[in-house]
């Protein structure tokens, strides 16, 4: 009967019946418990939900801080119609006033994907912002926006993952490459895709943002040489950061195995001052950062022996590793690290129940906090799927968190802490 019913329905329409009946399911039992949004600690002082009629809303990805230097209550937003397809339909890029509930949308771009949006984020000047877009001419580019004067402010000819905060330089890789290989993080406007498991011109570049001069740090084919076994797969990158004071590049090396996850993803550094790069970690499976300080990171993964989740210091100087120890952890989540208390914010993956947690956990207590749960929509899922994503804010402790507990579409709540010392 199974093989009967496969051969009469394709394969993405059996995907969307099972997600209609998940949520038909979890949904009504949630509602009757009210347990589609719950705020679980008196540390949040206030919770505000942006959402916009026939639109998604979100942020981005987590790594990028949503609010204006200069305003707390202003902050950067997609916007994407119900029926976006990546590619294909433009969105649109937004500041939203938290305090007068107002939208202005300021621009439109191709470039776009539903876990990472346009890497949209603020320059350091006042009213700058940089995104990417496509470029006319059937390439990417980046953009140099001024919001005052709502005009674009400089081309950059490539599209940019990640920006020095001193903005003399930036990071380039394939987006087309990226989502061929990891749909929902890359771009397919020309849908431009090398065959070959790891090209000598492709990989990690460089992108002087005085000049303009772009140059390759190290290739995909380099990188598939250092490890056994992955030149024999497709090569990419992803996940590209920054130090704060501009000195490494933080990046996944990823390639594609037949074994699940169907990728493995290893944690390099390329240390700009010594031009050399740093492998960090090749055995254990990495898939989330934040900088703690400009030479350390905290990593979330895979252990390769138990399967278990972990949380994990890496020490780019003394090339040492030290896991945070606490069952909390064993989930993989998106950190970051609070200005004001001895900790991080992280969020989880849902549960059985699709209910997402966002929680503190406390570095000198070696305790987790629960602060916020949603229902997360399994309507919405493979590349379209909706992360919490907490974003942090640049000058407050407020956090916001892109979610789908409402109705099939992704909005925005942000989560006010209380700017006070844990007891």
């Amino acid at each position: 009967m199974k093989e009967i019913i496969k051969s009469i329905i394709p394969r993405e329409k059996r995907k969307n019946i099972k997600a209609y009946i998940k949520y038909s399911k979890s949904h009504t039992t949630l509602i009757l418990k009210n347990q589609i949004f719950k705020v679980l600690s008196d540390r949040v002082y206030d919770v505000k939900c942006i959402s916009k009629r026939n639109r998604h809303v979100f942020c981005g990805y987590y790594d990028l801080s949503p609010n204006s230097l200069q305003d707390i209550n202003r902050i950067l937003l997609h916007l994407l119609p119900l029926n976006a397809e990546a590619g294909v339909s433009s969105i649109e890029l937004a500041t939203y006033d938290i305090a007068k509930n107002k939208y202005n949308v300021f621009y439109k771009t191709k470039a776009w994907c539903w876990q990472q949006g346009s890497r949209l984020r603020w320059g350091k000047k006042e009213d700058v912002v940089y995104f990417n877009d496509t470029d006319g001419k059937g390439d990417y580019c980046c953009r140099k926006f001024n919001l005052t004067e709502n005009k674009i402010e400089k081309t950059i000819n490539y599209p940019l993952y990640d920006i020095s905060k001193s903005e003399e330089y930036g990071v380039s890789i394939n987006f087309e490459r990226l989502q061929k290989l990891r749909p929902g993080y890359g771009y397919t406007c020309y849908k431009k895709f090398d065959n070959n498991f790891a090209p000598k011109d492709d990989g990690l570049f460089y992108v002087d943002l005085i000049s303009g001069e772009r140059k390759l740090l190290i290739s995909l084919y380099e990188l598939s040489l250092m490890i056994d076994g992955a030149d024999s797969g497709y090569n990419y990158l992803n996940h590209i950061s920054i130090s704060p004071d501009g000195n490494y590049i933080m990046f996944f090396h990823v390639w594609t195995t037949s074994k699940r996850p169907g990728w493995k993803a290893t944690l390099c550094i390329y240390d700009l001052v010594n031009n050399m790069l740093i492998r960090l970690e090749d055995v254990d499976q990495v898939s989330h950062y934040t900088w703690k300080d400009n030479t350390t990171l905290l990593i979330t993964g895979i252990d390769a022996k138990s399967q278990k989740g972990f949380y994990r210091v890496y020490d780019i100087l003394h090339k040492k590793k030290e896991e945070i120890r606490s069952e909390a952890l064993q989930r993989d989540g998106h950190p970051t690290y609070s200005r004001i208390f001895p900790g991080f914010y992280t969020d989880t993956y849902p549960n059985e129940s699709f209910i997402q947690c966002f929680y503190f956990f406390d570095s000198l207590k070696q305790k987790k906090e629960s602060l916020v749960e949603l229902y997360s929509d399994p309507r919405l899922f493979e590349e379209k799927r909706c992360d919490l994503h907490p974003h942090y804010f640049n000058s407050i402790e407020a956090i916001t968190l892109d979610t789908t507990f409402k109705r099939k579409r992704r909005e925005i709540v942000v989560v006010y802490m209380k700017e006070k010392a844990y007891e």
